[in-house]
């Protein structure tokens, strides 16, 4: 799976943004006859098979990717960017949009694919996607998510400390020196370690909620122009 980071790396310039979702992705997917005896399962009634692609089956993500990797191929990285379900169309003018949007719904009925409806954002300036707000402007942390942070309660617990960890490193990139203001907890998550919640662990933690309630805008690269290391 690509990285959000590079996934948002193919945004600059876009100003308008449509995401279509493929209704049961999975199911779309007819399996040849020969892969029907792998999916196999016994029930009271008979062993059945599926005739489609399975959801939870190990190379289920892998196969769908690839599957709606070939039907865009030549779009990607253009204005078509599909991540699982997800087909993101992002375009510089409404004028371009519609014509990008005609062409990936002409691809998508050719294909047989079908969208659910209720989950589509047509025509936006801004929207979510990937766990972020994606606009014109650049790349920000979504709302709900900070408040998620602020709300998250003071930890004493291995497996709390983990999906804490997990929540905030998620946006690690919004935080200036995420990984110093991280480092006293890291330890707490190693193996055989002797779990200590005190002074120290509990200013790290803070300082983690702090960074991330006012993250900056990331903007994305515009690789058109000289970037300069300092």
């Amino acid at each position: 799976m690509p990285s959000v980071e590079l996934a948002f790396s193919n945004f600059q310039g876009a100003k308008v943004f449509s995401i279509l979702d493929l209704n049961s992705a999975y199911y779309q997917i007819p399996l040849s006859a020969k892969s029907h005896k792998v999916t196999a399962f016994s029930t009271p009634f008979g062993l059945f098979e599926f005739t489609k692609l399975p959801m939870g089956i190990s190379v289920g993500c892998q196969i769908l990717s690839r599957v709606v990797d070939s039907l865009f191929g030549d779009l990607k990285h253009r204005y078509v960017y599909n991540f699982m379900d997800d087909v993101l169309v992002y375009s510089r003018t409404v004028e371009h949009h519609l014509v990008h949007l005609k062409e990936v719904f002409c691809r998508l009925e050719k294909a047989g694919f079908t969208l659910n409806w209720d989950k589509m954002q047509l025509m936006k300036s801004k929207i979510k996607f990937l766990g972020h707000s994606l606009s014109e402007a650049g790349v920000d942390v979504l709302p709900e998510r900070i408040d998620a942070l602020r709300e998250f309660p003071p930890t004493k617990y291995l497996k709390a400390v983990r999906r804490f960890l997990g929540m905030v490193g998620f946006y690690g990139n919004f935080m200036k020196d995420f990984s110093l203001l991280a480092e006293l907890l890291h330890p707490l998550k190693c193996k055989d370690a002797r779990f200590i919640w005190g002074d120290s662990q509990e200013r790290a933690f803070k300082a983690l909620i702090d960074a991330i309630s006012m993250p900056p805008e990331l903007q994305v690269p515009d690789f058109s122009k000289e970037f300069v290391l300092v």
